[in-house]
Formats: structure tokens, C-alpha cells, sequence
């Protein structure tokens, strides 16, 4: 699970800059319009957060799913992959947000990879047919539910977050959701058709 302690860790560093220094985030971190042709900003937002209780919240679903499935996963698929999809999930949300969401100015949050990391495993759990580890499953998904519902408050005045704060975020909380939950998908096809094609050849 050495993975998951990574990046959980990292959200939880910069949840302590943010009390310390907010403003060092604010400049190097977030993605930001006007900065947007810094390629590093459309990685980095992601494990920069609102607040503290942003950073929990994503930060507990992200706990809990990799606890309960990144050694099997890793296993199955590798490291690698499970690293590079993460990577493309960011990158993949970023853009859509910029592109989709005219008017947001600034985006923090790991929420959407947090969607699309549970969409690989339900669709894992599915193309398996893992009936006995349902438990699991429904484990993970009501985790992330709680962990991204940050993502339907920010859909509507917020006493979480106050809405001065959002920069327009709340209209790029539904696309980064659904970018991230696509990314997870169609990783998850592909990555099954290709250890299923290896198996095939094996034979």
C-alpha cells in the first residue's frame, strides 16, 4: 500500500502548508487560468484542497480505496499502471475543466481522481464477477461517497467552503467528477483486454 500512504501523505504536507502559508500554495500549486501554461499546476492542484476538512474528506476516501485494493490491483495490473492512470486522470480532468468550465478561474482537489480510481474498481469488481467480495466493494463506494460529497457542496452556498474562496469552481466539480470516472473506465477496459490477451497467447 506504499501508494496510497504516498499520496495520502502528500495531501495531508500540503494541508499544512495551507495552515502555515496559504499563499505559497495559492502561487506555485493550483491550477489557475491565467497560469494554466504551467504544465506542472495541472498535476499539482490536485493535491492541494480548500481547506483542511477538503483535504480529509478526499484524503479518507483515497485511504480506504487503496487500503482495501491497491495491493491487488498492483498484483494484477502493476505499479505502473496504476501510477500512470492516476497521472492521465489529473491531467485529463484539468483540461476538462478549463476547456468545459468558462468561468472558472482556479481549481483545487483530488476528489475526481478519487472518482476515477473508484470506477476502476467497480468495473474490476464487475468484469471479475466477485460476488464474494461484494463487501468490499460497497465499502469503497459508500468511503468515496463521503469523501466527495465536498463536491456537492460546492454545487451551492457553502458554510464548508465559503463561496468567495471557489473562483468559479463549483461549475468544475461535476466535469471533474465525470472526466475522472471516464479516465478509470476506459483504464480499466483496457488494462483487463490486455492481461486477458496475454493470457490468451500464454495458452
Amino acid at each position: 500500500r506504499k501508494l496510497t500512504v504516498i499520496a495520502v501523505t502528500i495531501i495531508a504536507l500540503m494541508a499544512a502548508i495551507e495552515i502555515i502559508s496559504p499563499e505559497l500554495l495559492n502561487s506555485l500549486m493550483q491550477l489557475e487560468r491565467e497560469h494554466e501554461h504551467q504544465p506542472w499546476r495541472w498535476l499539482t492542484c490536485h493535491f492541494v484542497h480548500w481547506n483542511v476538512q477538503h483535504a480529509m474528506l478526499n484524503a479518507l476516501g483515497l485511504g480506504i480505496m487503496g487500503w482495501l485494493y491497491e495491493p491487488e490491483w498492483r498484483r494484477r495490473f502493476g505499479a505502473r499502471l496504476l501510477v500512470g492512470s492516476t497521472i492521465l486522470m489529473a491531467i485529463c480532468i484539468s483540461t476538462a475543466s478549463l476547456w468545459l468550465v468558462q468561468e472558472m478561474v482556479r481549481y483545487r482537489g483530488f476528489s475526481g481522481i478519487n472518482y476515477g480510481l473508484l470506477a476502476q474498481i467497480i468495473l474490476y469488481e464487475y468484469s471479475n464477477h466477485r460476488r464474494k467480495n461484494g463487501h468490499r466493494l460497497l465499502i469503497g463506494a459508500a468511503a468515496i461517497a463521503f469523501a466527495v460529497a465536498i463536491g456537492i457542496d460546492l454545487t451551492a452556498p457553502s458554510l464548508l467552503i465559503p463561496v468567495t474562496m471557489l473562483g468559479g469552481v463549483a461549475g468544475a466539480v461535476p466535469i471533474a467528477h465525470a472526466a475522472g470516472a471516464v479516465v478509470g473506465i476506459c483504464v480499466a477496459i483496457l488494462a483487463e483486454r490486455r492481461l486477458r490477451r496475454k493470457a490468451s497467447d500464454s495458452v
